[in-house]
Parts: C-alpha cells; sequence; structure tokens
C-alpha cells in the first residue's frame, strides 16, 4: 500500500498517514538554513495509543542521494499510552544538518506520526 500524505496548508504540519502496518512515512523534514536567513527545524510527534510499549526506528533519508541505505537511524520507546516529541529531530535524533524524509517503523501499528516545519527566528516560530 502506498502512503498517503495529509498536510495541512499554511500550518507547516505533515501528518504521516501509515505506508503499511507499522510503518510511516514523513516526506519532509530538515535542519537547514533557507533563503532570506531562514532556519527550518522540524519537530517528530510519535503518540502510542496502544496497551503495550512502541519500539520505533527512525530512519532518515536525506534529500538527493541513494537511500537504498539510511544516511542514519535512531530507535526510541513509546511508553504505551504516551506521546513522545522529538524536537529537532534532524539534529536530535541523527545528528545531522539538511533535509530528506522520514521513514518511521515499529513493532506496534497503533500510533499516530506527525511532524511540525518551522521556520526558527528570534521573534518565534512560523510555519
Amino acid at each position: 500500500m502506498r502512503a498517503k500524505i495529509l498536510t495541512l496548508i499554511g500550518l507547516g504540519i505533515l501528518v504521516a498517514m501509515p505506508a503499511a502496518a507499522g510503518e510511516w512515512l514523513v516526506p519532509a523534514a530538515a535542519h537547514a538554513d533557507g533563503a532570506g536567513g531562514s532556519v527550518w527545524r522540524t519537530d517528530l510527534v510519535i503518540r502510542n495509543a496502544g496497551a503495550t510499549d512502541a519500539v520505533v526506528t527512525v530512519a532518515l533519508l536525506k534529500q538527493n542521494r541513494d537511500n537504498s541505505a539510511p544516511a542514519a537511524e535512531a530507535t526510541v520507546i513509546v511508553p504505551a499510552r504516551s506521546t513522545i516529541t522529538e524536537a529537532d529531530a534532524v539534529a536530535g535524533l541523527f545528528g545531522a544538518q539538511g533535509a530528506g524524509a522520514l521513514h518511521v517503523t515499529s513493532d506496534v501499528d497503533d500510533l499516530n506520526v506527525s511532524t511540525r516545519t518551522y521556520n526558527q527566528s528570534a521573534q518565534g516560530t512560523y510555519g
């Protein structure tokens, strides 16, 4: 089954829908400087509605490269009936810069995976 992606225009929020049981694709994530002094960041939120802890693997698929082997992977545990937020996920989980996609897999398929990509400025965040 192909990934279904819902984008809330103007809010900078992407909700990744399951590509298969226990698999999600976030099509865009960044820790990168942009045009006009913009500073792009992506927060990753994973909600576990299930009754068991979830072992979640997040793979960074960097843009403009062969990602048959991910650039980096990180494993996080999401406790049962809990939510975790990985602020600035590209830098926080992988110590990386740039942009790409996130491939999220888990042993539990009762998860909700979403991101917020925004411009970080001295006045606050936008997006």
